[in-house]
């Protein structure tokens, strides 16, 4: 995600793996995240349900000092598994959306699936904040890193996930883009059902799996740098409304959960 010197937004990327919750945290992290962004998002959320494009995607900023002040308990999960957490994170903001919608029943507010929580003024923390680039020991882990955009790249579109039927049991599957692999799409290789066949059909693609994507470079800060240190840059993937939210020479924060590329 992105922060300009101000505050423009932060993208994390949630489609990794990594360990899971046990359904009872988990619906226990989900309840606390709710009433973290129905404390401090709600009129947000209420201006989202409020759009009228029901397609588009929407996001709120939640302030993880914040978080961490309110509830110390989500946000230690929140840091030790940030992928599943940010999931969790999700599915929360959309049950508020229900709630909201249920309790005003004639006000036209209209449910919006594809939302997105960005998180914005990390803690100065020397293992979250950083001026250089990461390294592979970091991967998985959430971080925020600081520095200029030196290139931004064109907006293209994204098949996020594709639908798969087995073409003898009739069960069917969801296969997500392997951003790690450039955004493949595999194809299941065995149902996973009593019949494990290996023959499996696409099935009608659904316009909302398509996203809007966009790759930049950001660059150290030179001046925060050892003298002789040459500046290093990483790539950073922005996602949905997140696209175009910058421009090169920006100095940004970027608040992301680190991938390999390969």
């Amino acid at each position: 995600g992105i922060s300009r010197n101000s505050r423009v937004g932060f993208k994390l990327r949630c489609d990794m793996v990594d360990s899971e919750l046990l359904p009872a945290k988990q619906s226990v992290l989900r309840e606390k995240l709710k009433t973290f962004i129905a404390s401090h998002c709600r009129e947000h959320v209420i201006t989202i349900l409020s759009a009228d494009d029901v397609a588009a995607h929407y996001s709120i900023v939640a302030d993880l000092q914040q978080l961490i002040d309110d509830d110390t308990e989500a946000s230690q999960v929140l840091l030790k598994q940030p992928i599943t957490s940010l999931e969790e994170f999700i599915e929360a903001m959309c049950e508020l959306e229900q709630e909201i919608i249920e309790q005003n029943d004639d006000s036209g507010l209209m449910f919006k699936a594809n939302v997105h929580v960005r998180l914005c003024n990390p803690p100065p923390w020397p293992e979250l904040c950083r001026h250089t680039v990461p390294t592979t020991c970091d991967v998985g882990q959430l971080l925020a890193f600081s520095g200029t955009v030196i290139r931004i790249g064109q907006v293209n579109m994204l098949e996020s996930r594709r639908g798969y039927q087995c073409d003898k049991c009739h069960n069917q599957y969801v296969v997500k883009a392997d951003i790690e692999q450039h955004y493949v799409i595999a194809k299941p290789t065995s149902c996973l059902g009593d019949c494990r066949s290996n023959k499996f059909s696409a099935m009608p693609i659904d316009p909302g799996c398509y996203r809007d994507y966009q790759e930049i470079k950001v660059q150290e800060h030179v001046q925060k740098l050892t003298v002789g240190k040459i500046p290093r840059s990483i790539v950073v993937l922005l996602m949905d409304d997140l696209v175009d939210s910058c421009k090169p020479g920006d100095d940004v924060t970027v608040v992301y959960v680190l991938e390999l590329l390969w």
